[in-house]
C-alpha cells in the first residue's frame, strides 16, 4: 500500500508537471489559431470586467460599464486565465484522485476491522454457550448427585430406624 501511495503522489506531480507546458503552448498557440484568439479575447474580458467591478465594489463605488481591453491585452488577459485554469483544474483532478483512493482504503480497513470484530464476538458467544453448556452440565450434575444424597440418607433413616425396633 505505502509503494501505491508512492506511486499515486509521483503520478500526480507528473501530471501536474506536464499539464503546465500544455498550458503555455495553449497559450502561445492561441495567438496563432482564429478560434482559440476569439476565445481568449472574450475570456480576457470576461476577467477584466469581473475582475474591474469587484475592485470598485471593494472601494465602495457602484461600478459602471467597464471598457474592454484592447485585443492584444486582452488576448493576453485569457489566455493566462485559460492557463491557470488548466494548472488549478489538474491540481484539483490529482487531490480528487488522492482523496478517493484514501477513501477506498478507509473503507476497506473498515470492513476488515468489522470482520475481524465479528469473528472476535463469535468467538465470544462459542466460549459463551460452551460454558452455559458446561454450567448446566454441572447442575445436572449436582441435581442426580443431590437425588442420590437424599436417596442414601433416607436409605440411613429406614436401616437407623429399623434397628432401633428390633
Amino acid at each position: 500500500k505505502d509503494m501505491t501511495t508512492l506511486t499515486w503522489k509521483i503520478g500526480g506531480l507528473l501530471f501536474k508537471q506536464l499539464v503546465k507546458p500544455v498550458s503555455k503552448g495553449l497559450k502561445d498557440s492561441s495567438r496563432k489559431r482564429p478560434w482559440l484568439k476569439n476565445f481568449c479575447t472574450v475570456l480576457g474580458n470576461w476577467q477584466h470586467r469581473i475582475s474591474t467591478r469587484a475592485n470598485v465594489r471593494l472601494l465602495g463605488h457602484k461600478p459602471l460599464k467597464v471598457k474592454p481591453l484592447s485585443e492584444d491585452k486582452a488576448l493576453e488577459y485569457g489566455a493566462n486565465l485559460l492557463g491557470e485554469i488548466m494548472v488549478f483544474t489538474s491540481a484539483m483532478v490529482v487531490a480528487t484522485g488522492d482523496y478517493v483512493r484514501k477513501m477506498k482504503l478507509d473503507k476497506e480497513k473498515a470492513i476488515k476491522s468489522k470482520k475481524t470484530k465479528q469473528k472476535e464476538r463469535k468467538e465470544i458467544n462459542d466460549k459463551l454457550d460452551l460454558f452455559e453448556k458446561e454450567i448446566k452440565r454441572i447442575g445436572y450434575e449436582n441435581e442426580v448427585m443431590l437425588y442420590l444424597l437424599r436417596d442414601i440418607k433416607a436409605t440411613l433413616k429406614v436401616a437407623h430406624f429399623g434397628d432401633k425396633k428390633s
